[in-house]
């Protein structure tokens, strides 16, 4: 992990927009730096974000503060600066080249101001382009007008990799699946001309991996799709949702029993776990799910008598759009020997704009939610974010059922409880306003 150091004070040199910048490195990296105003009157929070496409020029994995590991460990984000008062660097993206698969083509980088305003209103904001932990070149973000912006990608040229600049504010926007189509998706396809018409998010995750939805505003529904087969004789398996407030206590839940509350609505029961497709679908009105729902705990127990998760193959949970798209998916090789198991959760986001999905596959004991309640209000206590911030931050542990995937990957290895909580704008003889070759323009 990239820990944060002083700025070199070496040779800098100033590049230019849509200049390709050769990197003659083992590792790449991109770091974001800004200051706060003495008097604290301006608190600007930007995020520093990655996408991953490969050769057909489709999203693979990204990451970001919420998802600190992707492509195993070839890119790898510092964490999360909201104050810009760190000394140095207050943000990072390292890429380890050699270790990237050969399908990954591009890198897509994007700052996102979180809070606070526009990126211009981030003091003495800087992106930094580093080669083996020596910076070699940067720009400035002081005419970036926009609340997020395309700053640049890293792409691979035959058998070397080279870094181009980009200028693509974007009006709105706090994070990069805000801003996939059309300003990501233009440059993607500048680079890839066969890459999709239009760009659609669809991560393989691991367990403790996160995925931001789309702000709640545009997605405002989805299917939490959970499936499995058994492998000896008929078992039953019931799915619930556990609506749990900021306290973790308990609000409602859907199940066989219960299979409507505000905002979210159960399949029915499926007591035998044949044929293809989800086995029990859960729908979330993510907009008329109650505000002091502060997470939604999903959980398969085994009801039938003698039965465990060693008879139970591949159980998987999936979100998917009203349109039928695959946003996210995690199935399980391996789910243990118990009677349940704690699959994933729906999580609000801080300011309350969209909602998480994080994949837990936890296996705990309890034919029914009831019986596994404890364990379910254990790990939701475990918040996303200062769990995955723990865990990068020591030495991996085994965990049952790892396995390497190009998905949103490896932000936790074991859930532990834990307290709640384009042209021409970046020179000085750029003018104020211009516009790129994706249509974006400087505010």
């Amino acid at each position: 992990m990239f820990a944060a150091g002083p700025r070199s004070a070496g040779a800098v040199r100033r590049i230019r927009i849509n200049e390709d910048f050769p990197v003659q490195a083992s590792k790449c990296g991109i770091a974001l730096s800004w200051d706060q105003a003495q008097d604290g009157s301006r608190m600007v929070d930007l995020d520093l974000q990655g996408v991953v496409f490969n050769t057909a020029g489709k999203v693979v994995d990204a990451v970001y503060y919420n998802n600190m590991k992707a492509l195993g460990r070839g890119l790898t984000h510092s964490g999360d600066e909201t104050s810009g008062q760190k000394e140095g660097y207050d943000e990072a993206i390292w890429a380890t080249l050699a270790a990237l698969q050969p399908e990954v083509s591009l890198i897509v980088f994007v700052v996102a101001c979180y809070r606070g305003g526009r990126i211009a209103d981030a003091i003495n904001g800087k992106v930094h382009i580093l080669q083996d932990r020596q910076e070699v070149a940067d720009f400035t973000l002081s005419d970036f007008g926009g609340q997020a912006a395309i700053i640049g990608s890293l792409r691979r040229v035959g058998s070397t990799w080279a870094f181009r600049v980009a200028a693509c504010p974007v009006s709105h926007g706090q994070h990069f699946i805000d801003i996939l189509e059309p300003s990501i998706g233009g440059l993607v396809r500048e680079f890839i001309p066969s890459a999709p018409k239009k760009l659609k998010a669809a991560f393989a995750m691991d367990k403790g991996a996160v995925v931001d939805l789309p702000m709640s505003s545009s997605l405002h529904s989805t299917f939490a799709g959970l499936g499995w087969d058994v492998t000896m004789g008929e078992v039953d398996l019931d799915v619930s949702a556990v609506m749990l407030d900021s306290n973790c206590r308990e609000l409602d839940c859907v199940f066989f029993g219960n299979v409507e509350a505000k905002g979210i609505t159960h399949s029915g029961d499926n007591v035998t776990g044949k044929g293809a497709g989800d086995d029990e679908v859960i729908t979330l009105d993510l907009v008329s799910i109650p505000a002091q729902v502060d997470q939604v705990m999903f959980i398969i127990n085994i009801y039938s008598l003698g039965k465990d998760f060693s008879q139970v193959a591949s159980p998987y949970c999936r979100l998917v759009s009203l349109d039928g798209d695959e946003f996210c998916r995690y199935e399980l090789k391996e789910a243990g020997k118990e009677q349940a198991l704690v699959m994933a959760r729906l999580f609000r986001e801080p300011g309350d704009l969209r909602w998480g999905f994080q994949a837990m596959g936890i296996p705990c004991p309890g034919r029914t939610y009831k019986d596994s309640l404890p364990y379910i209000l254990q790990q939701a206590r475990a918040r996303p974010r200062q769990s995955a911030a723990a865990d990068a931050s020591r030495p991996p542990v085994p965990v049952m059922s790892r396995t390497p995937t190009v998905g949103f990957a490896n932000a936790l290895s074991l859930l532990e409880p834990v307290p709640l909580r384009c042209e021409a704008i970046l020179m000085e003889s750029a003018p104020v306003e211009s516009v790129c070759s994706n249509g974006c323009t400087t505010m």
